[in-house]
Order: structure tokens, then sequence, then C-alpha cells
């Protein structure tokens, strides 16, 4: 999965008005492409900061690293509180997670969203496959959901009520 694509899934996620932006900040994004709104929301809200120089390098593969760094950004600009599940898991390859990485890897594993690959190791430079970042857009949202419903509501006679009411 390409950078572009995550940031714009990430961005459809959100419900981003995409009219909003039409010129980039970016020298390799231009002005009006597909994905131009959702980058320059997502560097806006801080969720991106670029590869350095005023690059983006949209067209990249992204890395496991780059995805999970986007994502706990994403989450810390929501301002979710969501309560960690477990520990996180020190990996037997943790010496090769950049130091701008380690603690965003550190706080999506503590939330369940990502484990690691067989053998634990977390693989941080390896290219996300689209079907491990659909595994942690299901596992994000799953997450999100049991924490920002209220389960104990529906368990309330008044709410089972509404429903037969109308």
């Amino acid at each position: 999965m390409t950078r572009q694509l995550f940031v714009y899934e990430l961005a459809k996620l959100d419900g981003v008005n995409i009219g909003k932006y039409a010129v980039s900040s970016f020298s390799d994004v231009p002005d009006g492409a597909w994905y131009t709104a959702s980058v320059e929301w997502a560097a806006e809200n801080g969720i991106i900061e670029g590869v350095g120089d005023n690059v983006f390098a949209p067209v990249a593969t992204i890395t496991r690293e780059q995805m999970v760094v986007m994502l706990d950004r994403y989450i810390k600009y929501k301002k979710y509180e969501l309560t960690p599940a477990m520990s996180a898991n020190v990996s037997a390859d943790d010496n090769k997670i950049n130091s701008w990485a380690k603690d965003a890897v550190g706080n999506i594993q503590k939330l369940g969203i990502i484990i690691g690959r067989p053998g634990n190791i977390f693989d941080p430079q390896a290219l996300a496959t689209r079907a491990e970042v659909a595994t942690i857009f299901a596992n994000y949202i799953n997450i999100y959901m049991n924490h920002s419903f209220d389960f104990d509501a529906i368990r309330t006679d008044k709410f089972n009520r509404s429903f037969e009411d109308s």
C-alpha cells in the first residue's frame, strides 16, 4: 500500500471535507490530485510530516513503522483515550525500529491494534501489505467502538423501550 493511499483511507475514516484542501504544501504532491486533500489534512493536523526536504513520497510503499506512526498520531489528533489492552511487546528486532517510531509502535501494540509477525518480530522497515493495513484499521475501529459506545445503555429498559416505541 502506498503512503498516499494510507493517508487517503485515514481521511475517509475521519470524514474529511476534501473541498477545503486543494493546494499542496509538499513539492511532490501535485495540486488537485485525488489524494492532495488527504495529504494536506493529515499534514495540517500533525498526522504526517513527510520524509524530509518538503517531500511526502506519496507513491512510496508505506512501511510498517510509518503506518503505525501515522495511526498513533491520528489517535492523538482525535484526542481518543483508549485503554491499553496489554503491555508493549519487546520484539526480537526492537533495535531495528527507528527512534522516531518507537513510542508509536509501543502505543499501538499496547492497544492491541498490531502485534507483530511470527517469530516475535515487528519488521519495522518491511512494506505494509493491504491485508495488514486492513487488519490494523479493523482492529482500531473495533477498539474505538468498544470504548466509545455505551454498552450499558443497551441493557437498560429505557433504551430498549425507545426502540419499541418507534
